[in-house]
């Protein structure tokens, strides 16, 4: 008797084993070419043309194989926030970058620094210099540094990209380590373009051999093509441009001069970081802000007055809302935020309109993973597309901020809110999303209470058309061009003059 039941018992366990055992199927994807699959089909001069029609041909995941690396673009916040966030123990990784990371030491760096026990660490220091406690203490800096763009605004409108990298550059540096620059001359902004230069030209697929067959890097110096020569001169780059101002701060620190600086404040109040180097860790944690945030709040601040250049209708509405609250008796606070809906809704359009980083930073599957029937394998680099999420190829010529109001919380549009978006996503988004979202409001707010922006004008009084175009890259700017920028009226140039006698432009050394 028991034999008969052997059949009725077995047979489900061996469909199971079957089942298991089946390869599960990779996700869609274009048709890939032996031993280079994928590799010329993503055109490096456009690549977000080829992203966008994938994304239409195939939906919200798509694999791509290039020399036998897994990729996977991720093209909505569904598959985002499940990997990202509901997974983010297998999805917080950063792919082995050998060239600019190990052998240059940038995977020493928040962005490139794999999810482990020192960027843990990091992130905690990052979160007490730059959460709701410590952001506070930068806003009447935040307010003086505006006060001295604008006044050269004023004086220079003609060179209106140069002052909004310099305005940027210039509030990430002080807020950091308290090191006020005048121009973009200067030796630690010379510096960081320096090491960005070095990592957006390392993370491009096929920028150095060694990416692509890590033994090489045991090649000695004088071998040809070994990458050991590049790798030295790129890590005494990065060692001088991690170290300079973070010893420069302990120095003042110990001479009672170091004026109140990120860096300054955390050595003052040193944190536990479970027997780890304080100070390794901490200068690390402040060269990623300096590095990374100065350049994506300067993008924002170009991209938006592009934008308002070619929509005068938006710029208008959100003028109108200023003079109603202000009455053209003071410039805007960070205070005000709350009473100007359709200016933080301008702003929220600027990060759909434009989006800084287009495909964010990748990340890395720790582990085998499966997404709705699809297999990620192990290793797989993961690229959210950002820039398709916020539909800005398909929508580019349109800036109507009005969509965004009152739009989210109750459900009434399928489209994600652009904050859910443009700071990254779960353990990776960026620690200082809420110092960058102050600053980009009191700057565009001020820039709009002070300044009407229009389309430039030839020698024969027409309007020189704007064509919004942007460089293709990790950071993507927009391309150069040309508007005016005048005062708005007698009114607002006194206005703007007895607002720069109460917040004072220079601050000491």
């Amino acid at each position: 008797m028991i034999s008969l039941w052997i059949p009725l018992i077995v047979a489900p366990l061996l469909l199971a084993i079957r089942l298991v055992r089946r390869p599960r199927p990779l996700p869609p994807g274009p048709r890939r070419k032996p031993i280079i699959g994928n590799l010329f089909d993503v055109p490096l001069q456009n690549p977000f043309a080829a992203f966008d029609t994938w994304r239409k041909q195939y939906g919200d995941i798509v694999y791509l194989e290039v020399l036998g690396n897994s990729i996977v673009v991720l093209n909505g916040m569904d598959p985002i926030t499940e990997l990202f966030e509901r997974r983010a123990g297998n999805y917080s990784h950063r792919p082995v970058v050998q060239m600019v990371g190990e052998l240059m030491g940038i995977n020493r760096s928040i962005g490139l620094n794999n999810n482990d026990k020192v960027w843990r660490q990091q992130r905690k220091l990052a979160a007490i210099a730059l959460g709701p406690v410590g952001a506070k203490q930068y806003i009447p800096l935040q307010e003086r540094l505006v006060a001295l763009f604008l006044s050269e605004l004023e004086e220079r409108p003609g060179d209106f990209m140069g002052l909004c990298e310099l305005a940027a550059a210039r509030l990430i540096l002080e807020i950091t380590y308290g090191i006020s620059i005048e121009n973009m001359e200067n030796p630690y902004i010379k510096e960081a373009e320096d090491i960005f230069e070095l990592v957006r030209r390392g993370v491009q697929p096929g920028a150095y051999l060694v990416d692509f067959i890590p033994w090489l890097k045991h090649v000695p110096a004088w071998v040809p093509f070994s990458s050991q020569a590049t790798a030295a001169r790129g890590r005494a780059q990065v060692e001088a441009f991690v170290n300079r101002p973070f010893e420069s701060v302990k120095t003042q620190m110990a001479a009672n001069t170091a004026r109140p600086s990120l860096v300054a404040s955390l050595l003052s109040d040193r944190s536990d970081v479970e027997g780890l180097d304080f100070e390794e860790i901490l200068k690390w944690a402040a060269s990623t802000m300096y590095d990374a945030g100065g350049e994506s709040t300067a993008i924002t601040l170009k991209s938006f007055i592009m934008a308002m250049a070619l929509h005068p209708e938006a710029q208008t509405m959100a003028q109108q809302e200023l003079d109603t609250l202000l009455n053209g008796s003071r410039l805007p606070t960070l205070d005000d935020r709350a009473s100007l809906p359709y200016v933080n809704v301008c702003i929220k359009e600027i990060y759909r309109w434009h989006v800084a980083i287009p495909l964010g930073l990748p990340r890395r599957a720790e582990k085998d993973d499966i997404y709705n029937g699809y297999l990620i394998p192990r290793g797989s680099i993961i690229l959210p597309n950002i820039r398709g999420i916020a539909e800005e190829g398909d929508h580019l010529t349109r800036f109507t901020p009005e969509i965004h109001l009152n739009k989210y919380a109750d459900g009434s549009s399928d489209a994600p809110d652009p904050l859910s978006y443009v700071f990254g996503f779960g353990r990776r988004a960026c620690p200082g999303k809420l110092l960058a979202e102050n600053s980009l409001f009191i700057f565009i707010a001020s820039i709009l209470t002070v300044f009407r922006i229009t389309k430039d004008i030839d020698s024969d009084g027409n309007e020189i058309p704007i064509d919004p175009k942007f460089q293709i890259g990790l950071m993507s700017h927009p391309e150069p061009f040309k508007c005016r920028i005048v005062v708005r009226s007698p009114e607002t140039k006194k206005l703007l003059a007895n607002q720069l006698l109460d917040r004072p432009i220079r601050g000491g050394g």
